[in-house]
Formats: C-alpha cells, structure tokens, sequence
C-alpha cells in the first residue's frame, strides 16, 4: 500500500500528542505546532537511516546508463566528479577522445580502482600520457587517472545519488511508495526521540514496542522481498529462503 505525503503526515499525527488537521497546507499540523519546526529534520533522518543502510543497498538510485560524464584535459589527470554523485561505483573511459558513451563506434573502457600512492608510483610525471587505465578517489569531489590523459577524454561514472526528499511539492518518494511502513517507523524513532519518549531506542517494560525494533524487523522483511523481486534469494532464485530445501536449488 502506498502512502503519499498528507497520508505521512496523518499517520505520523497519530501517534504524537496532538490533533491533526489542514494537512494540504504546507504547514501539515496545526498552525503553531512545534511540530513544523522539526518536520524536515524528521524526513531527513528517516531518509538518511534507510538510503545508508548497508541491509538496504537495494534503495540507492543509481545514474541511468551514459547520464553522468565528465571530460578530462590532455596533460591533467585531476577530474572532477558529477555533482550530486554520493557513491562512485565505477568509471569508463570513453574511445575516441571527445566522444559521448553511447555515439556509434565508441568503446567502453573500465577504468581499475587503485591508491593515489600507486598511481603517483606507476605514473610519477605528467609527461607519461596515454589513454587512462586506472582511477583513484582523492576527496569528496575529484578523482585523479593514470596514466595521464594524452587527450580530452570522456570518462563516464556510475554511482549512487540522492532521491529528491518527501515534502508538501514532492509528495511521494520510493520510500514511502514501495515501503510506507518501513518509512513510518523510522520517522518515529526521530520523533519519539524529539519527544523524549525514550523507549524509542531501547527496550522499555512500560512499552509495548520499541520504534527501533519495529523498524528491524520490518527491514528484514523487505530485505527477503527485494531479493526474491531480483532473483537473489535462496540459490539465485525468486523463491523464499528455507533451511529445509537442501542442497541449494541448482
């Protein structure tokens, strides 16, 4: 079941102390409440604790095929990487120099992750210029290639970037369409904590659940979905994992 963000926004109100109405106004709970002020704060750590969970690798939206390009200088081995890329997963360098990734006759080459210290050990001059073979991370916004790029070519990146975030203009995400309950229950650990109703992130007999729980459980059970979805459950199949069904289906 899918869940937009005015159903979001009624669920959470649910479970807080306050009434909830006018929630197709941008302000989505009552004018004044102090709830409005942390609204944001609470869809970013929902959103944050999902995308950067190792469990749910499966979330992260990757660069459509031949979207993210930058083009090197020849004599320069510096280049930048596309804005907005969280994740570098993997560069091309693109043959003929100066040819976009998908125009006839052009060939894809992977470009081998390494160190800085091997690329400044393998290729110690700028004036060994060649077509690139290889490509290190140097901080959050540029790579370096050896060798060095005899021409200006076009390296293509695929990676991982962020989803626009829910809000009252964007109002559903892959989170909340795909996996509404999931989302919930993050959201709550946030706001049990913005509440101090501390039982949010620990056992507490005065409680009946904890928001943290919940949530770990939840995740299991759209960790075995998606990989079902995929053909990556038990012995590469669709099919639910089982401890009966030995040896693994071939």
């Amino acid at each position: 079941m899918s869940m937009f963000y005015a159903d979001w926004v009624t669920a959470l109100g649910g479970y807080l102390p306050e009434n909830i109405n006018n929630v197709n106004l941008p302000e989505p709970f009552v004018s004044g409440s102090r709830y409005n002020a942390v609204i944001a704060r609470c869809i970013e750590y929902a959103e944050l604790k999902m995308y950067r969970d190792p469990d749910l690798d499966f979330l992260a939206t990757r660069t459509p095929d031949g979207s993210s390009t930058t083009a090197c200088a020849a004599g320069t081995r510096a280049v930048a990487i596309p804005t907005g890329m969280v994740v570098v997963e993997s560069v091309n360098v693109i043959a003929p120099a100066g040819s976009a990734p998908n125009a006839a006759g052009t060939t894809r080459t992977p470009l081998t992750w390494v160190s800085v210290p091997f690329i400044n050990r393998a290729w110690p001059t700028v004036a060994l210029q060649q077509q690139p073979e290889h490509v290190a991370r140097t901080d959050d916004g540029n790579v370096i290639v050896g060798a060095t790029p005899d021409q200006a070519y076009t390296l293509e990146f695929y990676g991982t970037v962020r989803p626009a975030p829910l809000s009252y203009t964007n109002v559903s995400t892959i989170l909340t369409l795909n996996f509404p309950d999931l989302f919930l229950a993050a959201s709550m650990i946030f706001m049990s904590g913005y509440q101090k109703t501390f039982g949010a992130m620990s056992g507490d007999p005065q409680q009946g659940m904890t928001w943290n729980q919940y949530y770990d459980e939840l995740k299991k059970g759209a960790q075995v979905e998606e990989a079902r979805k995929k053909s990556q459950s038990a012995a590469w199949t669709p099919m639910v994992p089982t401890p009966i069904a030995t040896p693994p289906r071939q």
